[in-house]
């Protein structure tokens, strides 16, 4: 009976992920219109950004709710935040920072690499939302009182 709620769940899961694909994707098709009508890549960029962590963040959910079950403390693995999460938010960063005017941030070299190729900031985005959601777990804790 196990087997079969687990089919289920990860059927719901897929069927999330599916809808949320095709939404984000249609939406992202009329902002690279619109980018290309006025020239401003503003919208199109942070919606890459936002739809690509988030969808990161999605594909955490199982991981975490697994861990919500369990009992214990929540901690924070912060090696995990510092290595990943850390790198892939500064990337980031280098994506959106000069359309704020601050270059100064971004040697130019980042720049030159991550945007003529979006494929690479959408991963890269992934990897953020799956790092953040993914950088949280449960231990257990030790309820006895030593005398």
């Amino acid at each position: 009976m196990k087997t079969i709620k687990n089919w289920v769940e990860y059927g719901i899961y897929l069927l999330f992920l599916t809808v949320y694909i095709t939404v984000s994707f249609q939406v992202k098709a009329r902002l690279f219109d619109q980018q290309q009508k006025t020239q401003n890549i503003t919208s199109f960029v942070l919606w890459n950004i936002i739809v690509f962590t988030l969808f990161g963040m999605i594909l955490g959910l199982d991981y975490i709710f697994k861990e919500s079950k369990k009992e214990g403390m929540w901690k924070i693995n912060w090696g995990k935040l510092i290595l990943l999460g850390l790198p892939s938010a500064y990337l980031t960063l280098c994506i959106i920072a000069p359309m704020y005017n601050f270059d100064f941030i971004v040697p130019q070299i980042i720049y030159n690499l991550l945007m003529p190729n979006l494929f690479i900031t959408e991963a890269i985005d992934v990897l953020l939302g799956y790092t953040i959601i993914s950088s949280f777990y449960k231990v257990k804790t030790d309820n006895r009182i030593s005398v």
